[in-house]
Parts: structure tokens; sequence; C-alpha cells
């Protein structure tokens, strides 16, 4: 029953996130940095997880750009081979990053590989939310497993159509902390380190 919800809500936002125009997607984009900066957590992080958008996903390479200039940590998913799964990586600067697994942007292989438990706050997409932080993916766990170690705080980032009254959760699903569309903020009171 789970899976069956799961693929359906998948295949449904896919289609919304696909009739997202160019301006939608940039006013959220806007918005959801604006609340990102002001936030006490964001100003004082020295080490961040971001990732690098595709089309439709909040973007938030701006942010990134910022925390590069003030000289913080700013990590990356990147596909590790030898293990069949994302780790973190390390950037200096946005040029390091190159097409990887699945077309995505990610840290070239000399990056200098995170442990997990290193990141003390990870911007994290997906195709939607819930209030209770709960996450659905694109169906193969990666950020589950990439997530898995960290203690460090993780924000969902959405638009404001991508959050829903509730995903079905399994043991192996990790928990958001807050949930950030344009339009809200959301703590999530029992999503620490679940």
């Amino acid at each position: 029953m789970k899976e069956e919800w799961k693929r359906s809500a998948r295949r449904e936002m896919r289609l919304k996130l696909e009739s997202l125009t160019g301006a939608a997607r940039l006013n959220a984009t806007r918005s959801v940095m604006k609340q990102v900066q002001r936030h006490s957590l964001f100003k004082t992080a020295r080490v961040v997880g971001f990732y690098a958008s595709i089309d439709w996903e909040i973007d938030l390479q701006e942010l990134s750009e910022l925390c590069l200039d003030s000289e913080r940590i700013v990590a990356l998913p990147r596909w590790n081979a030898s293990q069949s799964q994302f780790e973190f990586a390390v950037v200096d600067a946005l040029e390091q990053l190159q097409p990887g697994r699945y077309g995505i942007m990610e840290p070239e292989s000399e990056c200098r590989a995170l442990l997990p438990q290193e990141l003390e706050l990870v911007l994290v997409p997906g195709l939607a939310f819930s209030r209770k932080g709960d996450r659905l993916g694109r169906g193969a766990g990666y950020y589950d497993r990439l997530l898995k170690h960290n203690r460090g705080t993780r924000w969902g980032v959405c638009h404001a159509f991508q959050l829903v009254s509730g995903v079905p959760r399994q043991e192996w699903d990790v928990r958001m902390d807050a949930v950030i569309t344009p339009d809200e903020w959301i703590e999530v009171e029992a999503g620490k380190k679940q």
C-alpha cells in the first residue's frame, strides 16, 4: 500500500513540477533563499551540505556561493562507484562541479569526501514533504542512505504545492528537522535525529 501511494504521488508531483514556469521557479527560489539567509543556523553553520538542483527544484546555488565567499565548507552529493552510493564531497568553487550520475552536477573526483557527521546543516530536495518532516524522494533511497549517519540539522526544501498532508514512512526514511516552502517555514518538533 505504501509503495503504491508513493508511485502515484511521484507521478503526480512530477507532472505538477514539469508544468512550472521559469518565473514561478525563480520566484519560489528567491523566497526560499531569503528565508534561509535570515535563519541564525544558516548564518553560523561552518559546514553546509547543498544539492545541485535539476530543472524544477528550488535552486540554492546563490546560497552555496555565499557560503563559499564567507570561507565556509560547502559539500554536495557525489556518486562513489566503489561503494555504490552517494557521499558528500567538499568544493572550494562551483567550477569543481561536473555532470555525474543521472546527469546531475556533482563534485569532481579530486574533491575530498566528507563524513556525514561533519555536516552541521544539510539542505535536502524531494518530490514531496509532510508537516511532520517526512520526505518523498525519487524512489532509490539515495538521500536516506546519505543522511543516515548525519547528526546535523536537515532542512527539506520544496515548492508550496509539494507540501502534502502525509507521506507514508518506513523505518529507513530520514525525517527532516524543518521544511521550507516559499510561503512557510515548518519546524518539525519530532523530527530531530530520527
